[in-house]
């Protein structure tokens, strides 16, 4: 029963179907009278339906019965942007015209449409509004009755094909709903439609069709698909509008009524009126738009029922030859600036026409090229002259004349038809493009290198540059056996290290091997035989793109040359590509063009940090040569020069330039050799400007800083100590040349410790050493003297001088006593000089002279201990160097002093004497005596007048 019930819902579903289908053709029959489009103009256009009929009784010859849709179906006289046009369906054999479209198209080129582009598009507009004409018909008659539009434009458009049915599904519930889909060619959409296939009792489809969409553009078609010839047209006797704007069409004279009489006459047309009505119909004239072609030739009357269309803002685009120079490449532009446009040859009945030399009608309507002018005094019918030209670019030529292109039209709301004479402006627009092409051409590479100039023999990771060293450039060959040496002088300039030991080369240079050879070391440095070898691999530079051929207006084609192209503001962009050779890497490519603003050769670098020099100069010079909107800076030649750097960089050292000081030590007294005396040696240098160890210590350039940790803020604190050997020999190794301290550190005992220095300066260029005392008046500092070749200096020998300060009374120690030591005219103590101290006794009484030289002093005691009595006298001393103990120090009394007791061998002692001992001048005894004598006056002074006055 369920199966029952739900068959029956199938059978109503399909019969409700079957009804909104055929409702559906029927809204399509009256409303398909019109086609559907989208459009920015009101326009008329024609719907066809899909069976031709054969028959052919109707009134309009060649029209498909089933097509009919009213007078104004055919006669589109307005452009529409978008339009949706149903194709229409016909069947093989009913139509005049083959329906297969390359025998049709041919078909209409056998009756004389030359151009198959306009046979193209003659078969299209037919074709689309359904008028092929039935058997029987001939391709002339049916084009002669054919009152539609014909679309003939030259504007490009976009064609795509729109698939659409209805389609209905029955599960799970009865729906209908139109579907579409768009395809770019129509047998594609046809294979479409063929896919969907009913599936009783699920999904049926009906009104299934191919709409064609047409989308007209802004732009040109290509050039091989515009028409250049309107041959043919004719034949087009009827059309409502022709319409052939902005193609390729240089000559109207098919148009001519001259031609269209004679061709009556051949034809035995009647209706013609001498040709004054060849075109349109009664009342109604065919519209002619050839607006924007590049017409030349014109008749002096045009055939009649016919409305040209030729607005002064549509000018006849007039074609010209582009003027083509080449810049040379010193950048001169004499012949270049003023340019002489050439203006083509138009002729209206066999005669050229004549320019307006009136600014209001000829001028350069636009142009891209800054500055251009129109020089009115040299225009001529032939010549366009330009001045002031800059650049390339366009200048649309504005051609105004007198003549008119004359038509015969008829009234078309008029009672009656009438043929007269109308006319049609002519102007005429020349686009001239004027092509300067420069130059962009390889410069020779460059090779980039640095040698380093380094201290050999420092702390490692520790950087000393040499500066000054000077090198030249040679030819590397190999020897017998492989290895690199020294070949030819490469060329003869110098090279010299930098304040960085750097030598950054950079030149041009072939391939090949060369080595740097060291001509002169700097001061202070050994020169360094050994070369420097290295290896030039350069690269290639590839230049692409621009136009590697240039054929001027005036010559014969020019080839830029290899790995070069031309340039100009049109041309495609350059390319640059650059593969180093091994062992190189590009470092950065220079660009360098003539300026346009400054008309003078400007140079730009890219360097490749990041690996797009090349990029980043191909880019600058497609900016550079400008575009359609402006004229870049580039107005002369460019070259393009790659510089390559060697991967590595040269490193080599330079020793120091050093030498030895050598000494000898001896004993003053007899000469013989001293073993084990310790010498310091210390560097003297510090920081100045010029050894930037002002800057900061580290900077110092001193040779000492070359090793880590013989600098402070001061200077250098370098120093070495040395021991005279067993032959007396001292020897300071391998020393910079520079200025030291030599200091005595330690000697033998008996012998002289010099508390001075010497100052030692070291030359290591010249392998010389000078040695001068630092105080040159300091006695106690021997001269370093030569003899046999080496230096030699001496040590006097001593004797050890002390003694003991005791109490003359207790004989215990006395701390405090000062003592100082003389030596000069014993007669003249006012010339005394102080030899040693003064020197005060320790607590335990002694006074320590260390050690004296053989000779005789003067000892005085200075200042007495507290409480005790200063000798006033001195003891004359006398050392001898003698191996008699007894005779090594002696003393002699002089004036009022103690005896000095003891030896040298258990010692000195000198004694003094307490005040207490001894009256003292000025103590409280004289006062006391005084005091008593004074007393003793007074008694008697008073027993005196006291007898006296008894006596009285």
């Amino acid at each position: 029963m369920n199966k029952i019930k739900r068959g029956v819902s199938l059978l109503l579903c399909s019969l409700l179907f079957g009804s909104a289908v055929t409702l559906g053709n029927v809204a399509d029959v009256q409303a398909g009278k019109q086609i559907k489009t989208e459009t920015k103009q009101t326009i008329n256009n024609t719907k066809t339906k899909k069976k031709v009929s054969d028959d052919q009784t109707s009134g309009k010859t060649g029209r498909n019965e089933e097509n009919k849709a009213g007078e104004g179906a055919q006669t589109d006289i307005a452009e529409s942007k978008v339009t949706f046009f149903v194709l229409p369906v016909y069947t093989q054999g009913t139509t005049a015209i083959s329906i297969d479209r390359d025998i049709g198209i041919g078909q209409i080129m056998d009756v004389g449409f030359t151009d198959r582009n306009f046979a193209v598009a003659v078969y299209d507009s037919l074709f689309e509004a359904g008028w092929m004409g039935t058997p029987g018909q001939s391709v002339k008659e049916v084009l002669g009755s054919f009152t539609g539009m014909i679309k003939a434009d030259g504007y490009a458009r976009k064609v795509t094909y729109i698939a659409s049915a209805q389609m209905a599904t029955f599960i799970p519930s009865f729906e209908i709903k139109d579907i579409s889909k768009e395809f770019n060619t129509q047998e594609e959409a046809n294979k479409y439609l063929e896919s969907l296939v009913d599936e009783p009792g699920a999904v049926q489809y009906a009104n299934k069709k191919v709409e064609k969409k047409t989308e007209q553009l802004d732009t040109q078609k290509p050039e091989n698909e515009l028409i250049k010839s309107i041959e043919g047209i004719e034949w087009l006797r009827k059309a409502g509008m022709i319409d052939l704007e902005n193609n390729a069409i240089s000559d109207l004279s098919p148009l001519s009524i001259n031609y269209l009489e004679s061709l009556g006459s051949a034809e035995g047309l009647t209706d013609i009126d001498e040709g004054k009505k060849w075109f349109g119909e009664q009342l109604r004239n065919t519209h002619l738009n050839i607006s924007l072609n590049p017409v030349r030739k014109y008749p002096v009357i045009a055939g009649g029922r016919l409305i040209i269309k030729q607005t002064l803002d549509q000018a006849f685009k007039l074609g010209a030859d582009p003027v083509i120079l080449i810049k040379p490449e010193d950048n001169s532009d004499e012949n270049i600036k003023n340019i002489n446009l050439s203006i083509p040859y138009i002729e209206r009945g066999g005669l050229r026409i004549e320019i307006l030399k009136d600014q209001d009608a000829t001028m350069i309507q636009s142009t891209n090229i800054d500055g251009a002018y129109l020089d009115y005094d040299k225009l001529t019918d032939e010549i366009f002259p330009v001045r002031n030209v800059s650049s390339s670019g366009y200048v649309r030529c504005g051609l105004g004349t007198d003549n008119v292109l004359w038509y015969y039209g008829t009234a078309e709301n008029a009672e009656t038809d009438m043929s007269t004479i109308g006319s049609s402006s002519m102007k005429f627009l020349i686009n001239h493009m004027i092509r300067i092409y420069v130059k962009v051409k390889p410069e020779p590479a460059e090779t980039k290198l640095t040698l380093t100039k380094t201290v050999a023999g420092t702390d490692e990771g520790r950087f000393r540059p040499v500066k000054d060293a000077k090198f030249k450039l040679y030819k590397a060959v190999r020897d017998e056996e492989g290895n690199f040496v020294k070949g030819e002088l490469y060329q003869p300039d110098e090279y010299i290290t930098d304040e960085e030991g750097k030598i950054n080369f950079s030149t041009e240079i072939p391939n090949g091997d060369y080595c740097f050879a060291e001509t002169e070391a700097p001061e202070g440095f050994e020169l360094n035989s050994d070369p420097v070898f290295f290896s030039v691999g350069g690269g290639e530079m590839e230049i692409t793109g621009g136009e590697q051929t240039v054929t001027p207006t005036e010559g014969e084609s020019t080839s830029a040359g290899e790995n070069s192209t031309y340039i100009d503001r049109y041309s495609p962009d350059v390319n640059i590509k650059v593969t180093p050779g091994t062992g190189m890497v590009l470092d950065q490519i220079i660009v360098t063009y003539f300026d346009r603003k400054t008309q003078k050769n400007t140079g730009k670098t890219f360097t490749n940090e990041t690996g797009e020099a090349a990029k980043n100069a191909a880019e600058f010079i497609n900016k550079g040569k400008g575009d359609e909107k402006e004229a870049g800076v580039i107005d002369g030649t460019v070259t393009v020069q790659p510089i390559y750097r060697l991967k590595a960089n040269l490193t080599v050292g330079n020793d120091r330039e050093k030498t030895d000081f050598v000494f000898k030590k001896v004993s003053a007294e007899d000469q013989t050799v001293m073993e084990g005396v310790r010498f310091k040696l210390t560097c003297n240098h510090k920081h100045d400007k010029k050894c930037k160890g002002l800057i900061s210590p580290e900077s110092c350039t001193h040779a000492h800083n070359d090793k880590t940790g013989f600098v402070d803020e001061q200077g250098c604190t370098w120093s070495a100590e040395e021991v005279s050997k067993a032959d007396g020999i001292v020897k300071f190794s391998e020393l910079v040349s520079g200025e030291y301290i030599l200091s005595e550190e330690a000697t033998l005992d008996g012998f002289i410790l010099p508390e001075g220095t010497w100052t030692v300066t070291v030359d290591a260029h010249k392998d010389e050493v000078k040695v001068e005392k630092t105080e040159k008046d300091d006695s106690t500092v021997p001269q370093f003297e030569k003899k046999d070749g080496i230096f030699q200096v001496e040590n006097e020998p001593t004797v050890p001088f002390s003694f003991i300060k005791v109490d003359e009374k207790t004989g215990n120690e006395l701390a405090g006593a000062e003592f100082t030591l003389y030596q000069g005219d014993e007669n003249d103590a006012d010339k005394w000089s102080i030899v040693g101290g003064p020197v005060v006794s320790s607590e335990e009484g002694i006074v320590d002279f260390s050690r004296l030289k053989q000779g005789e002093y003067f000892l005085k005691e200075t200042k007495a201990p507290k409480g005790y009595l200063k000798p006033t006298g001195y003891w004359k001393v006398t050392i001898a160097v003698t191996d008699d103990a007894s005779k090594k120090v002696t003393f002699e009394a002089r004036g009022d002093v103690p005896a000095i007791s003891g030896n040298h061998i258990e010692g000195f002692k000198v004694s003094n004497r307490e005040t207490s001992l001894l009256p003292k001048m000025g103590g409280n005894g004289t006062k006391i005596f005084v005091f008593s004598g004074f007393m003793i006056i007074c008694c008697s002074l008073v027993l005196y007048f006291r007898f006296k006055r008894k006596g009285a």
